[in-house]
């Protein structure tokens, strides 16, 4: 059995069918759904390596350092690295976004990238 997770202090929790319910009611929550790692980061840059067909989801170190959710990448990325920051590479001067980022190969942020991280509800937000 997995994990239960929960949102907003233990108010709401996730059953066994992925539905969002009260804690204390036991009722659904009305319009929510899962809340995902492209929910929480979707500017992530995607490139292209020169002639290649391979492509990466560059992750800013700021947030791997920042954020427990991301810290799986250290284990499937070789960074952090400016090798990506052509703009810097030519003017000297770094560019923003492109610098101390982490490659993560996009078939390994498409296997971790649908996970629940906790719960989205039309109108509210996230929790």
């Amino acid at each position: 059995m997995a994990e239960q997770i929960t949102a907003m202090r233990g108010r709401y929790y996730r059953d066994e069918a992925s539905t969002w319910r009260h804690s204390e009611t036991k009722h659904k929550v009305a319009g929510a759904r899962d809340m995902t790692l492209d929910d929480l980061y979707p500017d992530l840059v995607i490139v292209t390596t020169n002639g290649s067909r391979l492509q990466w989801v560059l992750v800013p170190d700021v947030l791997v350092r920042d954020h427990a959710d991301l810290a799986w990448v250290r284990e499937v990325a070789d960074g952090p690295t400016s090798r990506y920051d052509t703009d810097g590479g030519r003017t000297g001067t770094p560019t923003a976004g492109w610098t101390n980022v982490w490659p993560v190969p996009v078939l390994e942020w498409d296997l971790r990238a649908a996970e629940c991280q906790g719960i989205w509800i039309a109108g509210v937000g996230e929790a």
